[in-house]
C-alpha cells in the first residue's frame, strides 16, 4: 500500500507576528593609559612618519582617494564589535582587513587623514588627559608580512626564487585609481626585469598576476599601499576516467526539455553524442578550443543522469533530471598541449559566466579544486582563497548555489598513504582543498555505495580518496557526502566498486572514482529542488540538503571520522516529505541586522504526554547568506546567527526549553548554517513553540538585510507504532498551519 504523502508544513507567507528589532548599548570611557602625554606624543609621531610615507607616493598612487593604514589596538581590546566600530568613527574610515583580533586594517581619505593629524595634534598639546585616541596602541603602514596569504611566508625566503603570484588591490579603490595603480605595477616590475601577466575584476576587487623574483615580488608590494594581498596562483586539478563498454544501439533518450539548468564550468562537454547534445543548452569556450572533454563530459553526465547511469543503460532509456550548460575552462596551444585556466582566469570565468547565467541556471557546478604547484595537495589555511571568495560573493549578489567538490587525497602522481583508513586524516595535508572553503556553496565530499570482500571501507562509509575539513578555521566542512567510488585493496581501482558516467566520446560508458564525481549528483538534487519547489531560494536548498543528511553513528563517536563526514550522506527520499514519526515545518524570508525572528510552530501533546523516556526530539537548521570578506581572516563571515527554542506558556510568555539530553555540538559560530538539536524526556510540554533567530555582527554590514531559510523538525526518537504527528497537528491547531511547501515532482538520483 502507498504511503499517504506527508508534505512539510510552509510558514514562508506567515511572517513571524512578533518579530522586532532592538538598538545595543553604546559608550563606554576612553582607554586607560599610565600617561596619556607619553602615550599622544608617541601616537603623533607615527602619524606623523605614516604622513610623510604617504608624501612619497608614486604619481600612480598619488591622487588615490584613499589612504590605508595599520592600527593596533591594546591586547585586550578587538577589532571586532564596538572597539573597532569605535577606531572606525575616530580615523573616519571603514575596517578593510583584520590579520588578528586587535589589529585593523582601515580604510580612510586624504582629507580624513589630514583631520586626524590635526585631532592628535592636539591630543599631543593637550593637559586634559583622557581621550578618544587612548584606544590606539599603535599607528603603522600595512606590513608586508600581514598582505600575505595562506602559506606564502616561506616563498620569500630566497630571494632569487621565481614566484607566480596573485597582487589583490583594495576593493574600494575607483576603476581609474586601480588601472593607475596597475600602470605603476608594470612599470616597476618591467624594470626589474619581472612579468605583469594581467588584471582580473572579480566582485572582490582586482587581482593582478605577476611573476617575478620574491626580492621583486616583495618590493612592489610594499612600495603600493593600495595592494592588499599576495597569494600563489594554484593549478587546476582535473581527474580522467577509464573506459567502459560501449552503450549498445537499442537504449533510448527520453528528453525533457523543461528540465531545470545547471552550469558546468569543467573541460568541455563532448559534442556528437546522441546521449547528451539534446541536453547541452549552451556550449562556451571562453580561453579557445577546449583541450580534452574527458572530465567535464563524465561530470556533466552525472548533472544530466544522477547516479543510476549503470541501472538506466541496463534498462534500455536514459531520461534527464536537468539540462547543462557546458562551459570549458581549459584550451590547448597550436599543437595540442593542454592550457589550464590559471586562478585569475578561472575567477574570471566563473563570475562572467554567474552574470551572464544567472537568470536561467541557479545551480553552477566546480568540480574543479587548486592545488599549489609546489606543495602536494596544498590545503586551504587561515584565509579564505581568492577563488572561493569570488564564489561567496557572487552566492549573494545573484542569490546562486554553488556545488564544489571537497578535492581528492592522495595527490595525482604521489603514492597513497601506509597509514590504514581512516589514520591518515590526522594529517594536516588530507584537508579540503580550495575552493570548498566557500561558505555559502555546498561542498561535497565522497562516500561510497558499492563494496566488495577486497574494497577499502564498506559502503555508506566514507570513501578512501574523500578530503576532510575543517574548512576556514573550525568550520564544518564538507557539507555533505554523496556517492562518489570506492576503492580495493592497495588503493587499486575497480570498476564494479567506481562510480559510472559517459565517456569522452560521448558513446560509451566510463567509470572513475573522485569528489568531482560525487559533486554534480548533489548540484542536480540542488536544481531539481529548486525547480519542483515553488519559489524557492538557495538558502532553502542548502538548509534541506544539510538537515536531512543521515550522520553515520561511527562518525558520532570518532573525531577523526567527523570532520570527513561533515553533516553526513545525501537523503533524497527524505527532502521534501515528513513521515508519520517527523514533521518539519519550513520557513523563508530575511533577517535585519540585531533583529529577532520568531519562527513558530507546535509540538502536539500526543508526543509529550506518553510515559517514556527520549519523549520528543527537535532539529533545527538555519541557513542564510551573510557578508563576507577574506581580509578579515577568522572574521570572513561578518554576521553570526544565534538560535533558541522557547515554548509559549498560558500568558503566551517565552520561555526558554533545555534538555536532558544534547546531541552532538552542531553550531558552528559565525558559519552560515546553524544547526541544533534537542532530545526531550521530561518536563516538556506541548503546544505553541518558537524558534528564535537573532543577527548579530562584530563588523559594519553593508547590506544588513540578509536571506534566511530556516527548517524546524518535531519528530518521535523512538519511532513508536501509532504514532502520526501530522495528524497530531491537525488535530490539535486546527486550520493554523494549513500551508504545505508542496513539490511538483520527485527528486531522482
Amino acid at each position: 500500500m502507498t504511503e499517504s504523502p506527508r508534505p512539510h508544513i510552509l510558514l514562508r507567507d506567515q511572517a513571524p507576528p512578533d518579530t522586532r528589532t532592538y538598538s545595543g548599548g553604546g559608550g563606554g570611557g576612553t582607554y586607560p593609559r599610565t600617561s596619556y602625554e607619553q602615550h599622544a606624543r608617541r601616537v603623533f609621531r607615527e602619524a606623523e612618519e605614516l604622513r610623510a610615507l604617504f608624501s612619497k607616493l608614486s604619481r600612480s598612487e598619488h591622487m588615490l582617494e584613499k589612504r590605508y593604514v595599520r592600527i593596533e589596538l591594546p591586547d585586550d581590546c578587538k577589532v571586532t564589535g564596538a572597539d573597532g566600530r569605535k577606531i572606525e568613527e575616530v580615523v573616519h574610515g571603514t575596517i578593510v582587513g583584520s590579520p588578528s583580533l586587535n589589529v585593523g586594517h582601515f580604510s580612510t581619505s586624504p582629507s580624513s587623514f589630514s583631520l586626524l593629524l590635526e585631532e592628535l595634534a592636539r591630543y599631543a598639546d593637550s593637559t586634559v588627559g583622557k581621550s578618544k585616541f587612548a584606544a590606539i596602541e599603535r599607528l603603522a603602514a600595512i606590513p608586508f608580512h600581514e598582505k600575505l596569504g595562506s602559506g606564502m611566508a616561506g616563498a620569500f625566503n630566497e630571494d632569487d626564487t621565481e614566484l607566480d603570484v596573485l597582487l589583490g588591490l583594495f576593493p574600494d579603490l575607483l576603476s581609474r585609481e586601480r588601472d593607475s595603480v596597475c600602470q605603476g605595477i608594470k612599470a616597476m616590475l618591467s624594470a626589474a626585469g619581472g612579468t605583469f601577466a594581467g588584471a582580473t575584476e572579480g566582485e572582490t576587487g582586482v587581482y593582478i598576476r605577476v611573476r617575478a623574483r620574491a626580492a621583486d615580488v616583495q618590493a612592489v608590494a610594499q612600495s603600493f599601499i593600495s595592494i592588499q594581498s599576495v597569494d600563489r596562483t594554484e593549478e587546476v586539478v582535473e581527474l580522467s576516467s577509464r573506459p567502459g563498454p560501449q552503450i549498445e544501439t537499442g537504449v533510448t533518450v527520453v528528453p525533457r526539455d523543461d528540465a531545470p539548468l545547471v552550469c558546468v564550468i569543467d573541460t568541455g562537454v563532448a559534442t556528437g553524442s546522441r546521449f547528451i547534445d539534446p541536453f547541452v543548452v549552451a556550449r562556451e569556450q571562453p580561453l579557445g578550443p577546449p583541450h580534452s572533454e574527458d572530465h567535464g563530459t563524465f561530470v556533466a553526465s552525472r548533472v544530466l543522469f544522477g547516479d543510476s547511469i549503470r541501472d538506466q543503460v541496463a534498462a534500455g532509456t536514459l531520461d534527464n533530471r536537468t539540462r547543462v550548460v557546458s562551459v570549458s575552462a581549459f584550451t590547448r596551444d597550436s599543437i595540442g598541449n593542454k592550457i589550464p585556466p590559471t586562478t585569475e582566469q578561472l575567477i574570471r570565468i566563473v563570475r562572467d559566466t554567474v552574470a551572464r547565467w544567472h537568470t536561467q541556471a541557479r545551480v553552477f557546478n566546480l568540480s574543479l579544486n587548486l592545488s599549489k604547484p609546489d606543495q602536494a595537495g596544498a590545503t586551504v589555511g587561515n584565509t579564505v582563497s581568492p577563488l572561493a571568495a569570488e564564489i561567496d560573493a557572487l552566492s549573494r549578489r545573484y542569490s546562486v548555489l554553488f556545488v564544489v567538490s571537497a578535492g581528492n587525497y592522495p595527490p595525482t602522481g604521489s603514492p597513497p598513504p601506509a597509514d590504514p583508513f581512516p589514520d591518515y586524516f590526522t594529517r594536516e595535508e588530507t584537508r579540503v582543498l580550495a575552493p570548498a572553503e566557500a561558505m555559502l556553496a555546498i561542498t561535497v565530499g565522497s562516500c561510497a555505495e558499492r563494496e566488495n570482500g577486497g574494497s577499502m571501507v564498506s559502503a555508506g562509509s566514507p570513501s578512501p580518496f574523500t578530503r576532510r575539513g575543517p574548512g576556514l578555521g573550525t568550520f564544518r566542512k564538507p557539507d555533505i557526502l554523496a556517492h562518489g567510488g570506492n576503492n580495493g585493496a592497495g588503493w587499486r581501482d575497480h570498476d564494479d566498486l567506481s562510480v559510472a558516467g559517459i565517456g569522452p566520446q560521448g558513446d560509451a560508458i566510463a567509470y572513475g572514482c573522485g569528489t568531482s564525481y560525487a559533486a554534480p549528483v548533489v548540484a542536480s538534487l540542488a536544481a531539481q529542488i529548486l525547480d519542483c519547489i515553488p519559489n524557492a531560494t538557495v538558502e532553502l536548498v542548502r538548509a534541506l540538503l544539510v538537515h536531512f543528511a543521515r550522520y553515520p553513528d561511527d562518525a558520532r563517536t570518532s573525531d577523526v571520522l567527523s570532520k570527513v563526514v561533515g553533516n553526513g550522506r545525501i537523503d533524497p527520499a527524505r527532502i521534501l516529505r515528513s513521515t508519520q514519526w517527523q514533521q518539519t515545518y519550513a520557513f523563508m524570508g530575511h533577517i535585519d541586522f540585531r533583529q529577532i525572528l520568531r519562527i513558530p510552530f507546535y509540538v502536539p501533546s500526543g508526543l509529550t504526554r506518553r510515559k517514556t523516556l527520549e519523549r520528543l526530539r527537535v532539529r533545527c537548521t538555519v541557513a542564510f547568506a551573510p557578508e563576507t570578506n577574506r581580509t578579515l581572516r577568522s572574521g570572513y563571515c561578518k554576521s553570526n546567527l544565534r538560535c533558541k527554542l522557547v515554548k509559549l506558556d498560558s500568558q503566551s510568555r517565552e520561555k526558554e526549553v533545555t534538555s536532558e539530553k544534547c546531541a552532538e555540538a552542531m553550531q558552528d559560530r559565525y558559519s552560515s548554517v546553524v544547526r541544533l538539536e534537542r532530545t526531550f524526556s521530561r518536563h516538556v510540554g506541548h503546544g505553541d513553540w518558537k524558534l528564535l533567530v537573532e543577527q548579530e555582527s562584530r563588523w559594519r554590514l553593508k547590506d544588513s538585510r540578509t536571506p534566511v531559510a530556516a527548517l524546524v523538525t518535531v519528530e518521535d526518537p523512538k519511532s513508536e507504532r501509532g504514532i502520526d504527528i501530522r495528524a497530531m497537528i491537525r488535530a490539535e491547531a486546527q486550520g493554523r498551519y494549513a500551508t504545505e511547501l508542496t513539490a511538483k515532482h520527485v527528486l531522482r538520483v
